[in-house]
Formats: C-alpha cells, structure tokens, sequence
C-alpha cells in the first residue's frame, strides 16, 4: 500500500529528515514531528495511517502517546524506534500498545519493507457489489486479535535478545508475556465455544485461488469435484498464511488438492535474518520444526478447524502446508 498518511517523531532532526525521505520515495505522506504532543494533536487533528515513534530522547511520561493514539476513533498502525540501550523502554512502548518496532540503526529497506507490511494490515479492503454483508468488522477484530498475541512475544523476544539478561528477569518476564498471549486465545475459544447455527462451507479449491489471488500468488488446483471446507476459517487462515509469506519473497508457487494447500518458495530468496524468524520455535510444531509468531494466526485458525500448519525444506524450496479437515 502506498499514499497512506505516516507521522514522524523523533527529537533529532537529521534521523527525522532521513525518515522522511525514505518514506516519502516510496509513495507515503510523511509530516514530519520533534515531539510526541505536536504528534497526538496532529493526529486529533488529521488521523494518520501509521505513527513512527524514536524513543531515543523521550521521556518516561511521553510513552502515554501510544496509548493515547490506540484510543483514537481510527487508531493508527504503531512503529517505534530504539538504539540498543532503550531495549527495556521499548519493552514498555510494545506493552503499551505499539504494534511493531525496529532496533537502530537499521537497513532502509526494513523500515520500508515494515511501514508496507502494517499498513496492508491495517488497510480496509475496497468494496465489491458481491459483498452481501459488511466483512470490515470481522476484519477489524482479527486485526486486534493479531496485535494482542503479536505484542507480548515481541516483548518477549526483546527480553530473550537482551545482552546481560538475568535469570529472575527471564523467569519473570517470559511467562508474564505468554500468559497474555494465553489470556487472548482463552477468551477466543469461549468466544467460539458460544458460536451456534450452521457454519457456511465452500470449495477448498475456489477459496484458495481467491486468497493466493489476493496477494498476487498464481495457485493450481487439482481435480474438479469440490471439497467442502469451512468457508470463513479457510479463508481467514489461507489470507494470513499467504499475506505473511508473500511479504518476505516475491515468487510464490501455491497448489490445493485433497484438503491440503502446498506453498513453496526459493529459500535462497529470503534474508538470512527472515529465514531465522520464519523458523524460530516460538510455537513448536515438533522438536524439527517451528513457527514464527507471524504465522500464529493461520496456524491456530487451522487448528481450530482439526487442521494443522507445518513447514519443511525441499531442496533449496522453503514448503508451507496446510491442512484441512473435509467435510
């Protein structure tokens, strides 16, 4: 997504005026700000797409920006900012409610490759005259969803990154965080567990093709008899599982048959470093295996069907299964 509305802050004005330019060159309205209350009036004022808070200059008390701006009518996408030394105060901005940070000095292709994935998140998606019922509130609350699970592991990973780190602060600190995570899927599954009437269910095959399609992903699908899986989970778990794989690697082959959905793609395409985040064990798949926490939503919406999400190589192809329960 390009011509979103982005507001910079950040108290040194050469790091702004960087910030700037490189979101500017990719097609963003950047404003430009020195502290965070000219930022919260700002966006009062003229509500923004996504925020870009450096902490590297803030004081304690201005962390209440990030609350205060997930407070607003149309809350905006948060980013922050923070050289090695600020990694506790980060800590505190993500559970505050910041969706996303990135640790200076970085590539600027990571910070635009960041800005593009949380406002695609964000995005409201354009309407169709086959739309028979408003889809936006659904998608809002998955939105939410995602953001309350994704931020307690990023606090998480930044303890476990932490140079130095304690024992008491990793045996306090980690189970802290996984117990919100934990708290978000319980109240989850009592929210479905009170769900009742029939569920809608669909053609694996079309569903798949749609959401590939979604992405820019080419899918083939085998056979021509449909198989009949529950539509709006299918469907919510192929787009996340797509959109997460999409954004890191450009070429994506997909194929559907039988209740399952192949994707693969070159490994030697990815960054070493999203390689690592692809793989790492934050939710065990088995002892070989893992998941990132970017596939946490797919994975569980799979399983909440009786299906399952795993990863594996294939020579130099990196292959993403998903499987689905026939119904």
């Amino acid at each position: 997504m390009t011509g979103g509305r982005v507001v910079v802050v950040h108290t040194t004005g050469s790091v702004r005026a960087h910030l700037g330019e490189l979101l500017t060159r990719e097609g963003y309205s950047v404003e430009s700000l020195d502290s965070t209350y000219r930022c919260m009036a700002r966006v009062v004022d003229d509500p923004a797409d996504l925020v870009v808070v450096g902490l590297a200059g803030l004081a304690e008390s201005e962390l209440e920006l990030i609350p205060a701006l997930r407070e607003e009518s149309e809350p905006p996408r948060i980013l922050v900012t923070f050289p090695p030394s600020l990694r506790e105060v980060a800590s505190d901005a993500l559970t505050r409610g910041a969706d996303a940070y990135l640790l200076e000095p970085f590539y600027g292709s990571e910070l635009v490759r960041l800005t593009a994935s949380l406002l695609q998140n964000g995005a409201a998606p354009p309407a169709t005259p086959e739309t028979i019922t408003d889809p936006e509130p659904l998608r809002k609350l998955a939105r939410e969803v995602a953001h309350a699970v994704n931020n307690p592991l990023q606090v998480a990973r930044l303890l476990l990154e932490k140079k130095n780190v304690t024992k008491k602060e990793l045996e306090e600190g980690v189970p802290e965080q996984l117990a919100r995570v934990e708290d978000v899927v319980g109240r989850l599954r009592t929210f479905g567990a009170t769900e009742s009437g029939p569920r809608s269910r669909a053609d694996l095959n079309d569903l798949a093709r749609a959401a590939a399609a979604e992405v820019g992903i080419e899918l083939t699908a085998e056979g021509r008899a449909p198989v009949l899986v529950d539509e709006a989970m299918a469907r919510a778990a192929l787009e996340a599982l797509f959109a997460t794989v999409k954004e890191r690697v450009e070429d994506c082959k997909a194929e559907a048959s039988n209740g399952h959905v192949r994707l693969a793609v070159d490994a030697t395409a990815f960054e070493d470093d999203d390689i690592r985040t692809l793989t790492d064990a934050v939710f065990v798949v088995d002892p070989q295996r893992g998941l990132r926490a970017g596939l946490a939503l797919p994975r569980w919406l799979l399983e909440e069907q009786g299906g399952s999400l795993a990863i594996d190589t294939e020579g130099a192809a990196l292959v993403f299964r998903a499987s689905l329960p026939l119904g």
